[in-house]
């Protein structure tokens, strides 16, 4: 099967993005890109002929099973199993962990964009796409105070939409013709991010997320390495559900590592994430 290493290139780098964003330390906004990296992705490469059990099993199983595993951690710290301060829908998809959000929102959009695929003209949905996420990325001063107070997982749902709107357009765009056209749409997103980026949180994320697709929609693959770079990049999805357990565990034993502790703690996912691949390759499919 062919694939872009520069895909799997960036899917890596984002990973470490999420991993230090989730340190706290300076430089949070960029590390945020690499969640929008991997929504507007899930949309970009979400294919054809995806059932709602396959992406049931390669996103809810798991979303079950580290929801399962931090509400027990929780609980053993007497915190509660969810935190349903914000309804107790909210803490469901929430999750006993924030960062698990992304799991069940990732497979209601794409079980809806499959729907929209199946009945839309391919160019309805790219123009239709990038003017939504035009639209949204224009008017973030108006909403996004809004969004944050809604909590937990609505206002991390607000912020990702015009993400999933970017990706609907590169899917679609990228199966038309006129690529003139579909290089000025996604040149008008990256300006409109760009011109809101001192919006926290939103403007700086969004413009590095856009800018590093740039090379993959308009060049050929570029990136010729010598090695397999997908035996890292398959490691991306353990990453994010396992590296706020290391961050846990560092923070139990008083481990501070400064700036260094978000390489160290990715470091540690990818050898824990492919040593579980290597050992139990059946129960990991359904895990990480």
């Amino acid at each position: 099967m062919n694939y872009r290493q520069d895909i799997e290139l960036f899917r890596i780098l984002s990973a470490f993005g999420i991993v230090w964003f989730h340190s706290h330390l300076k430089g949070g906004d960029i590390g945020y890109s690499g969640l929008l990296y991997f929504i507007i992705l899930s949309l970009y490469l979400s294919g054809d002929n995806h059932s709602v059990i396959q992406r049931s099993k390669r996103l809810l199983i798991p979303w079950l099973f580290w929801s399962f595993s931090y509400g027990f951690l929780n609980i053993i710290t007497t915190k509660p199993f969810l935190d349903i301060s914000n309804g107790v829908l909210a803490g469901l998809l929430a999750g006993p962990h924030i960062h698990l959000w992304y799991l069940p929102f990732i497979f209601f959009t794409l079980i809806l964009f499959d729907f929209i695929k199946s009945k839309l003209a391919i160019s309805t949905i790219g123009i239709s796409a990038a003017f939504i996420a035009f639209v949204s990325l224009v008017s973030v001063s108006l909403w996004r105070d809004y969004s944050n107070s809604l909590g937990a997982p609505w206002a991390q749902y607000f912020h990702a939409l015009p993400a999933v709107f970017i990706g609907a357009c590169y899917w679609a765009s990228n199966k038309l013709a006129n690529r003139l056209l579909f290089f000025v749409m996604v040149l008008v997103l990256f300006l409109t991010a760009a011109i809101n980026i001192n919006v926290s949180g939103v403007g700086i994320p969004y413009t590095i997320a856009i800018l590093l697709y740039f090379p993959v929609l308009f060049l050929p693959p570029w990136l010729k390495l010598n090695f397999n770079i997908r035996k890292v990049s398959e490691l991306t999805l353990g990453i994010y559900l396992l590296h706020p357990f290391i961050f846990m565990v560092f923070y139990k034993l008083n481990i501070d590592l400064g700036y260094y502790s978000p390489l160290v703690v990715f470091i540690s996912c990818n050898i824990l994430v492919y040593t579980w691949k290597k050992c139990f390759p059946t129960l990991s499919k359904y895990i990480i």
